[in-house]
């Protein structure tokens, strides 16, 4: 699914920029690549999420709820100038703010058919970038940090009691691990 997404999102960034073709796009550890304009797409960070359904705010019940992950996407540029970075940069975030959903058309075929998929441009502090570059071990530079909702549908909780409900699984007579949680579409 992270390289769906991730190729859904180069597909956005190919149609509708001036600057950059699919040849372009990397998806590998950020790095400085000056020899000619790139943009890099690298997910660092995937989280699940529960609860309500982000895109329509349907509250979770007892029986039923919405699960979904979170992709962080790290979107770096290089050109062969500072200044080319800032443009094909500013025309990346343009793009991104004014897109709250990837649009249907540009999905890969394994994530058609699913509700809406947000995208958010995350604000980072000066702290958490800082931290993050150094964590992947390259300078500081400018970057847009995009967060992706990747819906996963409904589940219903497999319970025999309420409380095994509210635990969120039910534990099986022959082992002391918790049946995971079935998917509902």
């Amino acid at each position: 699914m992270i390289p769906a997404v991730a190729q859904t999102l180069a597909e956005v960034l190919t149609s509708r920029t001036s600057l950059i073709g699919k040849e372009q796009i990397y998806f590998n550890h950020p790095q400085a690549n000056e020899a000619c304009p790139a943009v890099n797409l690298y997910c660092y960070h995937v989280q699940p999420g529960h609860g309500e359904a982000p895109e329509s705010g349907l509250a979770e019940t007892q029986e039923r709820g919405y699960r979904w992950l979170e992709l962080l996407f790290l979107i770096s540029v290089s050109d062969f100038t500072a200044l080319g970075e800032q443009r094909l940069l500013s025309e990346i975030l343009l793009l991104l703010l004014d897109c709250p959903c990837l649009p249907e058309e540009a999905l890969a075929p394994q994530l058609r058919g699913r509700d809406l998929m947000k995208v958010q441009v995350s604000t980072k502090s000066v702290r958490e970038a800082i931290a993050l570059w150094t964590a992947l071990g390259v300078p500081l530079r400018p970057a847009v940090h995009l967060t992706v909702t990747v819906p996963l549908g409904r589940y219903s909780l497999i319970s025999q009691s309420p409380s095994q409900a509210i635990a969120g699984a039910v534990l099986s007579s022959d082992s002391s691990f918790p049946e995971p949680l079935a998917l509902v579409s």
